[in-house]
């Protein structure tokens, strides 16, 4: 019985309320709470069930039992300690308290029985109860949460069985709202349990949705039309149909025709039954309407599917290339798709099977063409909802989810006004946008998925940067993050295939993971898997810029968890500091903003009004332009005049990424789209170029870098501690010991066996880092080859790595 003293109630002073009515509780195991209340303990009472409550036996007075849990000393909390007042053993309840605590019979009511139900999806009527419950558990007060989580999840429970809400979705959503406790780890399980608990209690009695809540969900949009009949899309238009180069073209046209029994008229789909006459025909509802532009299948005639369209709730066309197979999904995947988009149906399972039943057999006179990812398909350039360029025929992109990244908002003239005028005298700013726009030129340069990865301390604007160049494509919410698995980066690579993708704040991710993603994405292929049949499904291929951003480099990131980056990412995926170097974090000039917060807020705000405009006005540009380019040749001229004379094969791929943004902003000020002069793209990126050198500190290949620099820092950490001394005289006692060490011509030298430079080399290939020690001049060697023959303790003669140091790097004892 926990009896608090807090928010003006006294528990203590309404149980001796209680005692004068029901008689004194005997003396038993107490304690003192945090906030000056108390806990009374007592045995739990045989054959009488008394439930968890809070304050309903009096004001301020729980009851904590089955299923409940509490704090005991010597816990703290932000009230203060607990404290046992006393070691008794719990005492028995008498009599009269077992008789007010214990849980009264409730009256069996009259209901019709409920079977369970697994739900594919959840109902408008199930949404909007797990929202309800969930805010209730959120909002909880200390104290009352985990009843109010008991009560509420047993409550979606029967919602749950009763085939109202999904399952999956339903746990989900439960989560989220007990994370927003924040209570820490030690009550985790605790809250575990109870979820269980009320879930399985919840699923012994079904529950559904009351019928009058059903009415709000009739549907009053759609175009009259018979079974049997052609079906006029409504004026709703196709945006890949007969385009002009815009993606915004295409008449109304005699399209499609119903199966028998099927009908569209001012509510929306319907089915109707047959019947004989003597009685009414059954009418089966099964949404709004859908419009059925075309048949779709790819270059092999394989991948069929049905091009469909529709308006939400506030008239928004939503098209969406569905593969067929989908209608063979028994989660139904292809209706959630549905719902997600804005459309409205039937929630029956009968209004359900019709429903699939007439995408499966609707006759649809067009053709078109489907591709399973975005960017160039011939001379055409797909996007989710619009195709730049002509193909042969009509093109859409075929996907199992109805997703749009690329959605715009205003005009390119209102973007430039804001973001496209902030980047002059921005470096930073400039150069991200010009990334945004060399994802189209990446098959036309003939160069690979890469890009870079921006760097910094907190709130210096890097994110604000990868905002303000995904505002070049779409809306804000295709700005991803690394905490993805492999096979949602693969779909996401493909969607963006040919634009850009955005990573957002690296420190989301642990190491491996964001190593595993950075090779995956810069590779440009998906992995091998294989069908039911042991046939290797089609793989997933794109080609990408990549913009990324967190506090720490790549290569530190994955040294975190022990990963070591391989130099081919580094030159893919390329670190770049988003300090622009004038104590403003990644700005150089605020444009009037008094402060570089105020500025980043300014941006911020901007890409979230204003955003998609600029990408396709390049898009138009570019496919109509696009035979008068010669890219190659001008990245090379530029990747020419900007190498350093000494630049290895690793650093001429960098200039040559950094030479493609800045001729992608250069187009862009060519085809008259943003108020840039011409030269400022080039002078950015060259700037940008300028700081990766700098901070990189030589212009050779990583590999060597890193054999050099993890070797050098083995020797200064271990060189007097775990090194073998066997100069004449030396009696050294080693326990760990990593190599040999001994005095020549005045130089400190250490020695490795095969095996040990492998152990400090962490991965690094022997040979490779041998030649790159010897090019730094640190390796003693013969002409016969990389290790000379050496005399050692235990060993005998044997061919070892003999690195030259210094003496004053030769470590202290650690």
């Amino acid at each position: 019985m926990d009896r608090d003293r807090k928010h003006g109630v006294d528990g203590i002073a309404s149980c001796k309320e209680l005692e004068a009515d029901l008689g004194p509780l005997p003396a038993t195991l107490q304690q003192r709470t945090g906030s000056g209340g108390d806990q009374l303990f007592f045995q739990f009472p045989d054959g009488v069930e008394i439930p968890c409550s809070v304050g309903k036996v009096a004001p301020g007075i729980d009851i904590r039992s089955a299923g409940g849990y509490v704090v005991v000393a010597p816990s703290r909390n932000e009230d203060g300690a607990y404290e046992w007042l006393n070691r008794l053993q719990p005492a028995p309840l008498p009599q009269a308290w077992k008789e007010r605590l214990a849980r009264k019979p409730k009256p069996t009511p009259e209901a019709k029985p409920c079977p369970r139900i697994t739900a594919t999806l959840s109902t408008p009527y199930g949404k909007t109860a797990l929202v309800e419950e969930c805010r209730a558990i959120a909002d909880a007060p200390a104290g009352q949460r985990h009843d109010q989580l008991f009560k509420s999840v047993a409550a979606l429970g029967g919602l749950i069985s009763g085939g109202e809400v999904v399952e999956q979705e339903a746990r989900a959503a439960i989560m989220e709202a007990v994370e927003s406790w924040n209570t820490g780890a030690e009550s985790e399980d605790k809250t575990l349990d109870t979820i269980e608990d009320a879930l399985a209690k919840g699923m012994t009695e079904p529950r559904q949705a009351p019928q009058d809540s059903l009415q709000s969900y009739e549907n009053h949009s759609g175009r009259s039309g018979r079974s049997g009949q052609p079906t006029n899309d409504g004026g709703f238009i196709d945006p890949t149909s007969e385009n002009d180069n815009s993606g915004r073209s295409g008449q109304p046209t005699d399209n499609a025709i119903l199966p028998e029994g099927y009908a569209i008229n001012a509510k929306g789909l319907w089915h109707v039954a047959k019947s004989d006459g003597s009685e009414e025909p059954e009418k089966t509802w099964l949404g709004e309407a859908l419009h059925f532009l075309a048949r779709t299948r790819n270059s092999e005639s394989e991948a069929w599917g049905l091009y469909l369209g529709w308006h939400d709730l506030d008239n928004v066309p939503h098209w969406w290339a569905m593969p067929a197979s989908l209608l063979y999904d028994t989660k139904q995947s292809w209706l959630s798709t549905l719902l997600h988009g804005g459309w409205r149906g039937g929630i029956g399972s009968r209004a359900k099977g019709l429903l699939a039943q007439l995408l499966a057999t609707v006759t649809v006179h067009s053709r078109a063409r489907c591709v399973d990812c975005t960017g160039w398909h011939g001379p055409a350039f797909v996007l989710p909802d619009a195709v730049y360029g002509q193909g042969e025929e009509r093109l859409v992109l075929q996907s199992s989810l109805a997703v749009n990244p690329f959605r715009q908002a205003r005009t390119l003239e209102e973007w430039n006004a804001t973001m496209g005028a902030w980047a002059r005298g921005n470096r930073l700013l400039m150069f991200a946008i010009s990334a945004a726009l060399s994802g189209p030129l990446l098959d036309l340069a003939g160069m690979d998925s890469g890009g870079f990865h921006l760097h910094g301390k907190s709130s210096s604007g890097k994110t604000t940067l990868i905002r303000a160049a995904w505002s070049v494509w779409g809306v804000r919410s295709g700005v991803r993050t690394w905490r993805a698995t492999s096979n949602a980066l693969e779909s996401i690579s493909a969607l963006h295939n040919d634009a850009l993708l955005c990573l957002d704040e690296i420190g989301q991710a642990p190491g491996k993971v964001v190593g595993e993603a950075a090779y995956l994405i810069a590779n440009g292929q998906g992995k091998s898997r294989s069908q039911v049949d042991g046939s290797a499904r089609a793989l997933k291929s794109w080609r990408i810029p990549i913009l990324s951003n967190g506090e720490m480099t790549l290569a530190d990131k994955m040294r975190e968890d022990g990963q070591q980056i391989r130099a081919g990412q580094e030159v893919r995926i390329i670190d770049l500091s988003a300090d622009a170097g004038a104590g403003l974090g990644s700005w150089q000039e605020l444009h009037g903003h008094e402060t570089p917060g105020q500025f980043s807020d300014a941006i911020n705000a901007a890409s979230h009004v204003n955003y998609g405009t600029l990408g396709r006005a390049f898009l138009d540009a570019l496919t109509r332009r696009r035979g008068e380019l010669s890219l190659p040749q001008e990245i090379n001229a530029v990747q020419c005049a900007w190498s350093p004379k000494d630049a290895t094969g690793q650093v001429r791929r960098v200039v040559q990424r950094f030479a493609l943004t800045g001729l992608a902003g250069e187009l862009a000020v060519a085809f008259g789209l943003v108020p840039w002069a011409e030269g400022e793209s080039l002078a950015a990126a060259k700037g940008c170029l300028e700081s990766w050198l700098e901070s990189r500190g030589n212009t050779g290949d990583q590999e060597d870098r890193r054999a050099a620099e993890t070797v050098r820092a083995f020797i200064a950490r271990f060189g007097s501690s775990r090194f073998q001394s066997i100069d004449p005289g030396a009696e050294d006692r080693i326990l760990d010991r990593a190599g040999f060490r001994r005095t020549l011509n005045g130089q400190a030298q250490f020695l490795f066996t095969s095996d040990q430079f492998n152990a400090v080399l962490g991965g690094l290939n022997a040979t490779t880092a041998a030649k790159a020690l010897d090019r730094a001049g640190m390796l003693h060697k013969n002409d016969k080859g990389l290790k000379v023959r050496v005399s050692l303790p235990d060993l005998g003669k044997v061919g070892v790595y003999a690195v030259n140091m210094p003496d004053d790097e030769g470590g202290q004892s650690c």
